[in-house]
């Protein structure tokens, strides 16, 4: 199992209305002074006071040719012959992230999160696992922030927040994504998130 995901169950027992960035899209602004971060867009799958955040870098494509033990997955994902880079937690790890609005069995390495968004690990889930699934696209690593973390960054205006649309993970240009997402924001451009609405108290 996951050892980055044994936090998991604090993010699902949560109150959603104590749950303030789940779903957004983090971007990259040009303070950010992590260039591990530059140019990337992460979407937030879990976030609160007490366990932190926890995301995926969604537009980062690799080269890399995966093993005969993932292989089995490629069928199911929204663009077969990619690999995403997640982030820098857990790098050596390949871990799924889906989207399914159809209930889904309960499994134990199947994480169901907000916004119909699911998290697999695939060391303890199955193919039949994803057969509900509408995409599904795989991933090495994922991005984590211990509480305070992420909200000091975006003080910081390490970042930028933006609404995710359902098919931003699943995008079949993740490329361009990062203008895409600029694109369409009021007057072409992304604000900073309002201080104030970081708050989880």
């Amino acid at each position: 199992m996951l050892t980055g995901f044994e936090n998991l169950s604090r993010f699902q027992s949560i109150p959603p209305e104590k749950i303030a960035l789940t779903g957004k899209l983090l971007l990259a602004s040009p303070f950010m002074n992590d260039s591990m971060f530059a140019g990337s867009v992460i979407l937030i799958s879990a976030h609160s006071k007490d366990a932190g955040a926890l995301g995926f870098i969604i537009n980062q494509p690799t080269s890399e040719v995966l093993s005969d033990n993932y292989a089995k997955w490629l069928s199911n994902t929204s663009v077969s012959s990619k690999i995403f880079k997640g982030g820098p937690v857990e790098h050596d790890v390949i871990m799924g992230l889906g989207h399914s609005t159809d209930p889904l069995s309960t499994s134990q390495g199947l994480y169901q999160l907000e916004h119909n968004l699911v998290v697999l690990d695939l060391e303890a889930a199955s193919t039949d696992d994803t057969k509900d699934m509408h995409q599904l696209r795989l991933f090495k690593g994922y991005s984590g922030w211990t509480p305070g973390q992420l909200e000091a960054e975006i003080q910081a205006e390490g970042w930028l927040i933006a609404e995710s649309n359902t098919m931003d993970p699943f995008s079949l240009r993740p490329d361009n994504l990062y203008e895409k997402v600029i694109r369409r924001q009021l007057g072409g451009l992304t604000e900073y998130y309002p201080t104030e609405t970081l708050s989880l108290n």
